[in-house]
């Protein structure tokens, strides 16, 4: 036997067996446990089962009682129609959220610019898109 039926989810033995070591207590394994098909599910693809498995996940996560895992369950399920939808298209907003920074970044260093102009001028020339032939 290779896994151990968790809910409607396969767990590794290995998990197991790293519970019942001395240097791991039973309330880590309850969280590692979580962990794990969580991260499981969210490298999946989406399917029409997709919706109920991270709900079974929520309630075993409300139900083991630790307060960091009931948070997260919370948070879950207000962003549960985001992370499908990440799930279905595989599409991230990453790039963008990349750039944003660099040039909150940017803005901060020499301390201000003069006016707006100047400041997309400094952000094309660090970040691309200045016309150097001008």
């Amino acid at each position: 036997m290779t896994s151990v039926q968790v809910a409607r989810f396969s767990v590794p033995l290995q998990w197991c067996t790293s519970a019942i070591s001395a240097s791991w207590s039973l309330h880590r394994w309850y969280c590692l446990v979580p962990k794990e098909l969580a991260r499981e599910l969210r490298n999946r693809w989406y399917d029409k089962d997709s919706r109920q498995l991270w709900q079974e996940w929520m309630a075993m996560a409300k139900d083991v009682g630790v307060p960091l895992l009931n948070s997260a369950a919370r948070t879950l399920h207000k962003r549960l129609y985001g992370i499908l939808n990440v799930m279905k298209h595989r599409v991230s907003n990453g790039n963008t959220e990349s750039l944003n920074s660099k040039i909150k970044l940017l803005r901060i260093k020499p301390g201000g610019y003069r006016n707006k102009k100047h400041f997309k001028v400094a952000g094309r020339f660090h970040y691309g898109r200045l016309n150097m032939a001008l």
